[in-house]
């Protein structure tokens, strides 16, 4: 019998293999700017509210207060603005 990954899961192999290597070829030296964003999902949706934390995680944000994330890669704000706009959520916004 021969197993194969759905597309989302070969989707996020993929992806979490260029994550890697882009860590792993940056050389990066932190410049003491970070990115926030604050965006949150409805109590009544989980399933947006689980997207949207694992997604900022996956990211390379961490969660510094309900709602508020922050990263010092400030690239990560473009990954920001697109998982937001994923969910359709309103009332979000970001800054360096």
């Amino acid at each position: 019998m021969l197993w194969t990954l759905a597309a989302d899961g070969t989707a996020l192999m993929d992806e979490g293999s260029k994550r890697l290597d882009k860590f792993a070829k940056r050389a990066w030296k932190w410049d003491g700017d970070v990115v926030v964003v604050a965006a949150s999902a409805p109590e009544s949706d989980r399933a947006a509210r689980h997207i949207l934390r694992t997604r900022l995680e996956w990211a390379g944000f961490g969660r510094i207060a309900p709602g508020m994330w922050i990263s010092p890669h400030l690239d990560a704000e473009s990954d920001a603005v697109s998982i937001i706009d994923q969910l359709k959520l309103q009332d979000c916004f970001s800054f360096v």
